[in-house]
């Protein structure tokens, strides 16, 4: 039907690309896609660049009270309250308006300065007409709200039958999952589902069994640590996935979705850290700790280990970026000998901390959260900015949570950096 009423849509649709791989703009990795994609002309990096440019150009706009500005988000964005106009998530869907950008763009002293100053940019201008690279992400940005719209147009759709009782669909829709795939790869795309994923990454672990302690000693002081984890984590409803020698990985969101679920792994995050630091200052373990937590798509794989029982986890590219975060790099933190230097930056009321240094390898023996897990933060709780941090007052832990960035971190085998955050924390 939708091919015979508008075929130029259905034409459009499959021309951008989105709509075949992916469930959700949420889920979108533009880093992936653009890389191995021609349709768009532009690389991540050149993506990343302008948008971030226009992003903080509309924060400063706003902070400023740009009447041209604050007037058109009141127009064509109604719905935003004007107080959630300063959170990142908000900021760049202000900025993506398409009447917004038409007004930034039209801006040749300020917008325009700012993207010719980019060296990112302007070793891609040497390469091709500038015309053509802000040509290139405005196409980007227009196919990405198209397929915004048709997501939008898709959720409303339900389907009976396939997959037996209306519960169920109500079950597999909680969890994120498509409900409408068929053939060969349906086994894999019908168990892709949104969750959170959190690394625990003991620090001291390789000094510790290096013949100082017996693997008995050393195995029971692990199973003390470990053991009092996971009553926090069950009672905000993790689920411990897998232990992984000197660390744990727990999930949020692949039984049932909660739009709380990120919030819960920081709570269980905290506590951890907490129970550690107690250990600690006892004298009962020697142990620090990396904690990471990461929401994206990952997918439900089972293994059969017998007979009778089946191993099931979660794999995918997002529990590979939970887990880097978390180990990350373990020095200048942890040294093997003397004490550790003092974390550089603001004072850290928990006293642990997450750092990125110059060249963007991240330090991490605090709380680090990824921008895809503050987007889930913002949107479901109401976050105070500050001067260079957000707080929360949490009632149910009785803890403030102070969230900072702490800066673009870079991995193996990613081509763009990415945004990470820290969680300090103290008593209300």
């Amino acid at each position: 039907m939708l091919s015979q009423e508008n075929p130029a849509l259905v034409e459009s649709l499959i021309e951008d690309g989105f709509a075949m791989t992916e469930l959700r703009a949420s889920d979108l990795d533009f880093n992936q896609f653009l890389a191995s994609n021609k349709r768009y002309r532009l690389s991540p990096e050149c993506f990343f660049e302008i948008q971030q440019i226009l992003v903080r150009e509309t924060e400063r706009r706003l902070r400023e009270g740009d009447r041209g500005l604050l007037n058109r988000v009141a127009r064509y964005l109604p719905a935003l309250p004007r107080d959630q106009y300063l959170k990142p998530g908000s900021l760049l869907k202000v900025m993506m308006s398409g009447p917004i950008l038409t007004y930034l763009l039209g801006d040749p002293w300020t917008t325009g300065s700012r993207l010719t100053s980019s060296t990112v940019l302007r070793a891609e201008a040497e390469r091709r007409k500038s015309s053509e690279i802000i040509d290139a992400f405005l196409d980007v940005v227009t196919n990405v709200k198209r397929f915004e719209v048709l997501c939008g147009a898709r959720d409303r759709i339900q389907l009976i039958g396939s997959y037996g009782r209306e519960r169920d669909l109500d079950d597999r829709a909680s969890r994120g999952q498509r409900v409408y795939e068929f053939g060969e790869l349906a086994q894999v795309l019908n168990n892709a589902v949104n969750a959170t994923v959190l690394f625990l990454d003991l620090r001291g672990f390789t000094k510790t069994s290096e013949g100082q302690i017996s693997e008995r000693d050393l195995t029971r002081e692990l199973y003390e640590v470990f053991d009092d984890f996971v009553p926090a984590i069950r009672r905000f409803g993790g689920t411990v996935d897998k232990y992984l020698g000197d660390g744990m990985m727990v999930t949020w969101g692949t039984d049932r979705a909660d739009p709380l679920d990120s919030l819960n792994a920081v709570r269980a995050a905290i506590l951890c850290q907490e129970s550690l630091r107690k250990k600690r200052e006892e004298g009962r373990t020697y142990f620090k700790m990396g904690v990471a937590i990461h929401h994206g798509r990952v997918y439900l794989a089972r293994f059969i280990e017998d007979e009778s029982s089946v191993q099931s986890t979660v794999i995918g590219r997002n529990v590979n970026l939970a887990g880097r975060l978390s180990s990350a790099a373990k020095k200048p933190l942890e040294e093997d000998e003397g004490e550790a230097a003092p974390l550089p930056g603001p004072a850290h009321a928990s006293g642990l901390g997450v750092v990125v240094d110059p060249s963007g390898v991240l330090f991490n023996e605090g709380i680090a959260i990824s921008r895809d897990t503050l987007v889930q933060l913002e949107t479901h709780l109401a976050l105070v900015h500050g001067e260079g941090v957000m707080e929360y007052e949490d009632e149910v832990i009785d803890r403030r949570f102070l969230i900072r960035y702490a800066g673009d971190a870079k991995f193996k085998g990613l081509r763009s950096s990415l945004p990470v955050y820290e969680v300090d924390f103290e008593a209300r």
